[in-house]
């Protein structure tokens, strides 16, 4: 899934950007946020273990096999 990017947290440090080997993320002019820019992510983590702030997250599914989708969890 690609990374999920909170606003409220990000920074705007650009090392989640640096660290994607993929391409996906940009700084905006506007906000001066990360944003994700293409649907190439493969899933690395570097972007999630990049951020200082935990602004960026990969969530990782679990599929329930018919109970309405998928599970998210992270723990730290």
């Amino acid at each position: 899934m690609p990374p999920k990017i909170d606003l409220n947290l990000c920074n705007g440090c650009g090392r989640c950007i640096f660290d994607c080997g993929v391409y996906v993320l940009e700084l905006d002019a506007d906000t001066e946020k990360a944003r994700l820019i293409g649907k190439g992510c493969v899933d690395c983590f570097l972007c999630e273990l990049a951020c200082p702030k935990r602004a960026v997250r990969i969530l990782v599914g679990k599929d329930l096999g018919g109970v309405g989708g998928k599970a998210y969890a992270r723990e730290y």
